[in-house]
């Protein structure tokens, strides 16, 4: 079986991929949305200062997932992480940087 035969038959339909650029500056800013449907977040910074990320609108600067400047990143997926797959996300950073994003959508 394919590998989008295997993907369909878990989900009963396809993954679909959205791809975003956020900047993220010294004011918490929402970087994804609530979704039940999506099955897997890929966040990665690449700009050129750290940024933290919370599942709480008061992320502040050290008090946040860290995610490393320059390539630093992290992935949640439902299988292994639960909730956070699906949950709104925030973001800070100390200066101006760049967070690109990729969230695997189910389409029934």
């Amino acid at each position: 079986m394919s590998v989008v035969g295997l993907i369909q038959k878990e989900f009963g339909g396809k993954l679909i991929p959205y791809e975003s650029i956020v900047t993220v500056g010294t004011t918490p800013v929402k970087i994804v949305e609530n979704n039940p449907e999506r099955a897997a977040v890929v966040i990665q910074n690449i700009g050129p200062y750290n940024a933290y990320i919370s599942t709480k609108p008061q992320v502040s600067v050290g008090n946040g997932l860290l995610i490393f400047a320059n390539g630093g990143g992290i992935t949640y997926l439902y299988k292994e992480d639960g909730y956070l797959a699906i949950v709104e996300l925030y973001a800070v950073a100390p200066a101006e940087t760049t967070l690109y994003i990729q969230e695997l959508v189910i389409s029934k």
